[in-house]
C-alpha cells in the first residue's frame, strides 16, 4: 500500500505524523469533561402554573385540562401525565426519542400561550422547560453555626450563594430551610373596628408612604441634578410613625392601632444538619458541564470565601457527586492501565522477543491517546461508558500490529531479506487483509452508534469508542509498525535465548493440544454440529434466568429516606417527625452525617412540594472504612421506618446514575378518582408481595383538610 511504502522508506516523516497524533491527543485529553454517565437528552417538557389557593380539583378543571388539550396537538407527543396539587399544576409531555429537545420545547411554549386567556383570573404564567437530567444536583452547602436563622440565612444567600453561583458550570442554587428577614405589623381588629377603618387602608397607607419617586431632572446654568424624592423608611420604628387617615382632624397612626415587629417570614421548608437547624444550599448543575470540574471549583471558591465569613459560622459539603464520580473513573482507569500491560506482557510471552514487543505493543498507546482526538470531536466526555469502549479495545488495537509485524518477521526468517525489504513486502502482501480484518470490527461496533431507544443513547459513545480506536490501529499498522520493524527488527543467529526457548515449549504445547482437538471435532462433524446448535439454543433459558437492569446497583456512600406524611400535616409536626427518625438513623453503623430537608418534596427529577414532604440524606463512612455494604444499612433503614404506619416512605440510594427515583412504575388512567384509588391500592398491595418489591406505593392522595365558607346569599 502507498502509505505504507511512505512510512517506511521516511521514517522521520512518520515519526512525526504519530507524535503529532499522540500530542492531540493528550491535549484533547486536558480538554475532554469528566462524568459518571454520557450526557444523555431526552425529549421531555414540563409546564408548571400555579393558582395560589386552588384546590387540585379545580387546578385539574381550569389549569390542567385546558393545557392538556392545548399541546395535545403537537406533533411527535409520546405520552402527557399531568398531576395537580394544591394551588399548583404539573404537566409532562414525553415526546419520541427523535425529537429534538429545544424544538419541542419551543412548540410546547407557543401552544401554552394560545390558551393563557383562558386560565383563570390570577394565575402566575406557566413556566415550560426541558426536563434536563443532566442539570442535576452536585452538592449540598450546608451553613450553620451559633446564629440566629435568620443571619443565618442572609449569610448564606449574600456571601456564599451570590459567589458560588458566578462560578462557571453552575445552573442552579435552591435555598432550603432559610428564614427571611420581614417586618410584621400586627393589627388589632378591635382598635379598627372602633376607628371605622378597613385593613386595606392600613395597607393603601404604607405602600404609599413607603415610596421612592424618582423626580426627574433640575437644570441650571452650568450644572444638571437628579431629584429623588426620598420616602423609604429607614428604621423599623419609624413604621409607628405612618399616618393611615385623619378622623375629625385627628391622625390616625399606626401605633395606635398596632405595633410593628422586626421579624422573620414565615418558614415553609426547614433543614436540620446531624440535628441542628441550618440552611442548605442545594447546587445544581448546567447540563452537559464536566461535574468533576464544576464542583472542584466550587470548592475552591467556598474556601476563598472562607475569610468573608463570620467567626462561629460553619459550612460543611455533603452529598458530594464527583467523590463517586472520580472513584468510579478511577478504578476503570486502572483496569484500562492494567489490560494494557497484561496485553503487552501476553505478547511477549507468545513472541519471546523484546524488540518484536515493543513495537506491537506501542500500538497500544499510540491508538488509544489518538482516540482521544475523535471523542473530543465528537462531543463525548470521559466517563464509564467510554472509558469501557476504550479497555475493550485494548485487546483489539494490538492484533493488527501483531498480524503485520508477525508477516514482516516471517519474511525476514525464511527469505533472509533485510528489515527494510522484509518491511515493503511482508506490509504489501497483508496490508489489505488487516484493512480488512478492521472493517469486519468495525461492522460490528458502528451500528450500536444507530440503535434505538435509550439504550441506544447510551449506547452510542461506547460503539463510536471503539470504532475510533479500531480504525486508529488500522492507521498506526499500517505506517509505524512497519516503519519500526524496518529499523529494528532484526533475527539473533545462534542459540535461542532462554526465553525463546520457554514461549516455543508454549507454542509447541498449545498447538499439539489444539491439534487433537481439531482432529477429534472433525472425526464427529454430526456431533459437533449438533452441540453447536444445543449451545446456540441453550442461550436462551440461560438468558432468562440472569439478573437484568438497566446499570448495576453501586455503593455511592449516600441514600436518603423519603418521608410523606399525610396530607395537611404541619411544618412543626414534620419537624418533629424529621427529628425522631435522625436520632433512629443515628444509631446505625458507618452512619458520618445526616441532613434532613423539610417541604422539598421527596428530591425526584420532578413533582411539586409541600410542608408534609421531606427526605433524610444520609452520608455513610467510606467504602473502605466499613465493613457493610450500602445495601445491607438500606434494608436496616426500611425496617427502621416499618413502625411508622401513617407515614409513605421509600428508601433508596442517592447520587451516581438515576438515584433518588422508582426503578418501576405502573401508570393507571381512568376518569373515575375514586376507582383509581380503589384499582392502585389493590395492585400495590399485590405488589407487596413479590419477592424483592419494596418502598410498594402509589401517587394517590387526598385533598388537604379544608375549611370551608358557604355563603348565605339572601342575607349576604
Amino acid at each position: 500500500m502507498k502509505i505504507t511504502e511512505i512510512s517506511i522508506n521516511k521514517p522521520i516523516f512518520t515519526t512525526m505524523m504519530i507524535t503529532t497524533l499522540v500530542v492531540l491527543g493528550a491535549a484533547a485529553y486536558l480538554r475532554l469533561g469528566i462524568d459518571l454517565m454520557p450526557n444523555v437528552e431526552f425529549p421531555y417538557v414540563m409546564v408548571q402554573t400555579s393558582l395560589r389557593g386552588a384546590g387540585p380539583e379545580e387546578i385539574e378543571s381550569s389549569v390542567t385540562k385546558p393545557l392538556e388539550e392545548a399541546v395535545n396537538t403537537i406533533s411527535g407527543i409520546e405520552d402527557i401525565n399531568s398531576t395537580s396539587f394544591e394551588g399548583l399544576s404539573l404537566v409532562m409531555i414525553k415526546f419520541v426519542l427523535e425529537k429534538n429537545g429545544d424544538i419541542a420545547a419551543q412548540e410546547v411554549r407557543d401552544k401554552v400561550n394560545s390558551v393563557l386567556a383562558q386560565l383563570p383570573q390570577g394565575t402566575n404564567p406557566p413556566v415550560i422547560g426541558k426536563l434536563d437530567i443532566g442539570a442535576q444536583a452536585v452538592l449540598n452547602v450546608v451553613v450553620s453555626g451559633n446564629r440566629d436563622l435568620i443571619d443565618l440565612t442572609q449569610i448564606a444567600k449574600k456571601k456564599i450563594k451570590e459567589n458560588i453561583e458566578t462560578v462557571s458550570g453552575v445552573g442552579a442554587i435552591d435555598i432550603v430551610g432559610g428564614r427571611e428577614r420581614e417586618i410584621h405589623l400586627v393589627v388589632n381588629p378591635l382598635k379598627l373596628s372602633a376607628m371605622n377603618l378597613s385593613i386595606r387602608q392600613v395597607k393603601d397607607a404604607i405602600t404609599q408612604q413607603n415610596i421612592e419617586i424618582p423626580g426627574g431632572k433640575v437644570e441650571q446654568k452650568e450644572k444638571e441634578f437628579v431629584l429623588r424624592t426620598l420616602g423609604r423608611i429607614a428604621d423599623v420604628k419609624d413604621f409607628n410613625d405612618i399616618v393611615i387617615a385623619t378622623i375629625n382632624g385627628a391622625q390616625v397612626r399606626v401605633s395606635d392601632i398596632g405595633r410593628v415587629e422586626d421579624t422573620g417570614a414565615r418558614m415553609t421548608t426547614a433543614s436540620y444538619y446531624n440535628g441542628k437547624p441550618s440552611v442548605t444550599l442545594v447546587i445544581k448543575k448546567q447540563s452537559g458541564t464536566n461535574t468533576v470540574a464544576v464542583v472542584k471549583n466550587i470548592k475552591e471558591r467556598i474556601d476563598e470565601l472562607q475569610g468573608t465569613i463570620p467567626p462561629g459560622v460553619e459550612t460543611t459539603i455533603i452529598g458530594d457527586q464527583s467523590l463517586f464520580i472520580k472513584d468510579s473513573v478511577n478504578t476503570v482507569t486502572e483496569h484500562l492501565v492494567l489490560g494494557a500491560v497484561f496485553a503487552a506482557l501476553m505478547v511477549l510471552l507468545f513472541l519471546g522477543d523484546f524488540r518484536s514487543t515493543i513495537i506491537s505493543s506501542l500500538a497500544i498507546p499510540t491508538s488509544l491517546i489518538g482516540t482521544l482526538i475523535f471523542m473530543q470531536a465528537a462531543g463525548f466526555t470521559i466517563n464509564t461508558m467510554t472509558l469501557l469502549g476504550l479497555t475493550i479495545a485494548v485487546g483489539i488495537v494490538v492484533d493488527d500490529a501483531i498480524v503485520m509485524l508477525e508477516n514482516i518477521y516471517r519474511h525476514m526468517e525464511e527469505h533472509k531479506m533485510s528489515p527494510l525489504k522484509a518491511a515493503l513486502d511482508g506490509s504489501r502482501e497483508i496490508g489489505f487483509a488487516v484493512v480488512a480484518m478492521s472493517a469486519a470490527l468495525l461492522v460490528i461496533f458502528i451500528p450500536l452508534a444507530y440503535m434505538g431507544g435509550i439504550i441506544g443513547r447510551f449506547l452510542k459513545s461506547y460503539g463510536l469508542t471503539i470504532a475510533f480506536a479500531v480504525a486508529i490501529s488500522v492507521f498506526v499498522a499500517l505506517t509505524l509498525t512497519p516503519m519500526l520493524c524496518s529499523l529494528f527488527l532484526k533475527i539473533k543467529p545462534g542459540a535461542k535465548t532462554r526465553l525463546e526457548k520457554f514461549t516455543d515449549r508454549i507454542n509447541e504445547y498449545l498447538a499439539d493440544k489444539y491439534i487433537l482437538m481439531l482432529e477429534w471435532a472433525l472425526a464427529r462433524r454430526k456431533r459437533m454440529m449438533v452441540y453447536g446448535v444445543l449451545i446456540m439454543i441453550s442461550m436462551v433459558p440461560l438468558f432468562m434466568f440472569l439478573g437484568k437492569d438497566f446499570m448495576p446497583a453501586d455503593d455511592t456512600g449516600l441514600y436518603q429516606i423519603n418521608i410523606t406524611a399525610p396530607e395537611g400535616t404541619s411544618l412543626g409536626m414534620m419537624k418533629q417527625i424529621f427529628a425522631q427518625v435522625e436520632t433512629e438513623t443515628r444509631q446505625l453503623p458507618h452512619v458520618k452525617s445526616i441532613l434532613s430537608s423539610i417541604g422539598t418534596g421527596t428530591g425526584s427529577h420532578f413533582g411539586g412540594s409541600s410542608a408534609n414532604e421531606g427526605y433524610v440524606l444520609v452520608e455513610l463512612d467510606d467504602l473502605e472504612d466499613r465493613d457493610l455494604p450500602m445495601q445491607k444499612l438500606l434494608l436496616a433503614s426500611r425496617e427502621m421506618m416499618s413502625k411508622y404506619k401513617g407515614l409513605r416512605v421509600a428508601v433508596m440510594p442517592a447520587g451516581g446514575f438515576g438515584g433518588g427515583d422508582a426503578e418501576l412504575m405502573y401508570n393507571i388512567s381512568g376518569p373515575d378518582l375514586q376507582k383509581l384509588n380503589e384499582y392502585s391500592s389493590a395492585i400495590a398491595a399485590k405488589l407487596r408481595t413479590i419477592k424483592g418489591a419494596v418502598d410498594v406505593d402509589t401517587s394517590f392522595s387526598y385533598a388537604k383538610p379544608e375549611y370551608r365558607v358557604e355563603i348565605d346569599r339572601s342575607r349576604a
